[in-house]
């Protein structure tokens, strides 16, 4: 591995906050059709009997190694990191859902004030 695809990866890992990278199969995307860094949407469309995935990128089938959690059908979100000796993409975990604001209970909320009072 060379230290521009070694950092380009680095880059990409602090960006996507460590998500599990990706890699086809040999030989199946043309050199330059995937830009470095560009996101891409892959839709799944089978299981093969290894384990990997089959994964429609544009025009593009790749054999992917995916979290067994992802199923036909589905669509997942990848950035191109490296064609090196295989094109290698990252998968794009989806953000966490925004967690609703914490409500104190009426006693809760008495508590509090007693101790910002006893506390000024």
């Amino acid at each position: 591995m060379n230290s521009a695809s070694l950092s380009s990866q680095l880059v990409a890992w602090f960006k996507n906050q460590g998500a599990e990278l990706l890699q086809t199969g040999k030989d199946q995307v043309p050199s330059g059709q995937f830009r470095a860094g560009a996101q891409y949407v892959g839709h799944v469309q089978e299981t093969l009997p290894n384990g990997r995935s089959l994964v429609q990128v544009g025009q593009t089938r790749l054999d992917m190694a995916l979290p067994q959690t992802i199923r036909p059908g589905e669509t997942v979100r990848l950035v191109y990191v490296t064609s090196g000796p295989r094109p290698t993409f990252q998968l794009v975990q989806s953000p966490v859902a925004q967690v609703q604001p914490v409500r104190l209970s009426d006693s809760a909320q008495q508590v509090n004030a007693l101790v910002r009072f006893s506390q000024s």
